[in-house]
C-alpha cells in the first residue's frame, strides 16, 4: 500500500473476445473505422467487473486523453487465444478513511480523470464515460459514491475495450 493515500483498486478485471468483435466489425462497414455500436456483447467479466452495455457509435467518442489511458491497461495471454484482458487502475483516495469533508471531496473529484471537471457541482458531476449526471445523495462531493459509479460504469469499460480495439486494429 502507498504511503501517500493514494492506492489502487484492481477488483476490476475483463476479457473481450477480440475475434468476435473484429468479425463483427468487418461484416458492418458501412462507415469506414466504425466499430460495432453494441461491443459489449463481446465483453465478459471477471473478478465482479459488470460487461459494458453502452450503444453508442464510435464517432460518439473522442480519443482518451493521457490521464485516463492511465487508468487501464490490457494483454494478450496465449492460454486465452483470441480474447484480450482489460485491468482497471482506478484510484480508491479513500480506503479506512472517515468521511471526507466537502472541500476535500470537491478537490478529489477535480482531478479525477473520468469526472467532467465543469460540471462538477455540491450534489452531482457529469461521467465522462457514459455521459450521465451522478447524482450525490448523502453528502457534498461525495467522492465514495462518485468512486461506486466509475468502478461500475459500463460507459468507461465500453471506452476502454473501443480504444484498445483501435489500437490493435491500428484505426
Amino acid at each position: 500500500m502507498a504511503s501517500d493515500g493514494y492506492h489502487f483498486n484492481n477488483k476490476h478485471l475483463f476479457i473481450f473476445d477480440f475475434t468476435s468483435l473484429h468479425d463483427a466489425w468487418l461484416q458492418s462497414r458501412s462507415e469506414p473505422k466504425t466499430l460495432p455500436k453494441r461491443a459489449s456483447r463481446f465483453v465478459a467479466p471477471i473478478f465482479g467487473a459488470h460487461p459494458p452495455d453502452v450503444s453508442v457509435a464510435d464517432s460518439d467518442f473522442g480519443s482518451l486523453t493521457h490521464a485516463q489511458l492511465l487508468t487501464f491497461s490490457y494483454a494478450t495471454r496465449k492460454s486465452l487465444k483470441d480474447f484480450i484482458l482489460i485491468k482497471t487502475h482506478f484510484f480508491d483516495y479513500t480506503p479506512g478513511l472517515p468521511e471526507l469533508d466537502p472541500d476535500t471531496g470537491r478537490r478529489l473529484l477535480e482531478v479525477d480523470e473520468w469526472v467532467d471537471g465543469e460540471t462538477i457541482r455540491p450534489r452531482s458531476v457529469s461521467c465522462l464515460g457514459c455521459f450521465h449526471r451522478v447524482v450525490f445523495t448523502e453528502r457534498e462531493y461525495d467522492v465514495r459514491g462518485w468512486q461506486r459509479h466509475r468502478d461500475a460504469c459500463t460507459g468507461i469499460e465500453d471506452m476502454m475495450v473501443r480504444h484498445v480495439m483501435r489500437k490493435i486494429l491500428k484505426l
